[in-house]
């Protein structure tokens, strides 16, 4: 039976000294404005949604709708941002994350900015550079949209880049502020994206040799129980109960 929606993961951070949520529920997008602009404690609240050309299409017009329209303070000052990057195998460089830098900088965002990271795995990883970067680390919130994504971000301190000699030899540490899991998310992604998503996610699951999932995975049930699949992949990468 697929366990209840939503769920709550509380994740500590010993070496980073700091803990974040894991927030899984359905129609999470739809209440990101409710659930960012809770992390703001000033006046003037800037938000950078990073995200890439696919993604943005199917989202940033519901995104931009619930900043403005979601309730807040009557005197806070919002003001959001949007930029895209090119989301491809190859494009998790230092030169795509100066480029972001560089485009962070011209848009005068300060040290209190919030970076939202709203896609698949490069998409999470190049905000994640750029927001541990940027002024000496500002504020980040993870929303992934493919489950290979979900999963590789469920575990903080590490984020990846690739250099000339090879794929994922650059490493940072860094803690979100906050992870959000729109389930619904998956359903927007074609049907071929959706069955190599879940090969990949397959070979990361059979490392944390969690049988009850891999049944899933092996006899069918993948889509009916994909909350518990995801659930119970971070409880068992964070080993909570």
């Amino acid at each position: 039976e697929t366990e209840k929606m939503p769920a709550t993961i509380k994740v500590n951070c010993p070496k980073l000294n700091n803990g974040y949520n894991i927030k899984i529920r359905r129609g999470l997008i739809e209440r990101l404005g409710i659930e960012i602009l809770r992390l703001n404690e000033e006046k003037d609240c800037e938000i950078l949604l990073i995200s890439d050309e696919k993604v943005s299409s199917i989202y940033l017009q519901k995104v931009i709708f619930n900043f403005h329209e979601c309730p807040k303070p009557d005197d806070i000052k919002l003001r959001f941002c949007e930029l895209f990057i090119e989301a491809t195998a190859d494009s998790g460089n230092f030169e795509k994350v100066s480029d972001l830098l560089e485009n962070m900088a011209e848009l005068g965002l300060s040290e209190n900015c919030i970076v939202a990271a709203l896609g698949g795995s490069v998409v999470c990883g190049m905000a994640a550079f750029s927001a541990a970067a940027y002024k000496g680390g500002v504020r980040l919130v993870l929303v992934p949209t493919t489950l290979t994504a979900m999963i590789n971000f469920s575990l903080s301190g590490n984020a990846f880049l690739d250099l000339r000699t090879g794929k994922n030899p650059a490493e940072i540490s860094y803690s979100p502020s906050l992870v959000l899991y729109d389930i619904d998310c998956l359903k927007t992604l074609p049907p071929n994206e959706y069955e190599a998503d879940i090969s990949r996610s397959l070979e990361i699951l059979k490392k944390n040799k969690n049988p009850e999932i891999i049944k899933f995975f092996e006899h069918g049930g993948i889509s009916d129980n994909i909350e518990k699949i995801i659930e119970s992949c971070i409880k068992t990468r964070l080993k909570v109960s």
